[in-house]
């Protein structure tokens, strides 16, 4: 059920809508809104493609972790799921102003 939610979280997220998204993974309106609702669960191959375009790992999609982590793992580091939403927001916003910082020492 889970897997609906998500979907549907992202497709807002990216403003798009349910035929927009269904044009970009090759399958019906229907379909999408079938996902959606938690009618059914697409194949592995759109599975992949859902995470490709949404830049989500599969765990995600899924339910089984709490952050979208990107679908390549690349520059991730892995939190317990038991951490309060609090902290993983502060987290989140120290990893964002060391990227930051990063970007700015570069420039120079």
């Amino acid at each position: 059920m889970m897997f609906s939610l998500r979907i549907k979280e992202l497709r807002r997220q990216a403003d798009l809508n349910q035929q927009e998204l269904a044009d970009k993974l090759g399958i019906s309106v229907h379909t999408v809104s079938s996902y959606e609702r938690g009618v059914s669960i697409p194949e592995d191959e759109t599975k992949l493609k859902i995470a490709k375009l949404f830049n989500v790992s599969l765990d995600y999609l899924f339910g089984l972790i709490k952050m979208p982590y990107s679908y390549k793992r690349e520059n991730t580091i892995c939190i317990p799921i038991k951490i309060p939403d609090d902290d993983l927001r502060k987290i989140q916003e120290y990893a964002d102003v060391i990227i930051q910082l990063s970007a700015k020492s570069r420039i120079k």
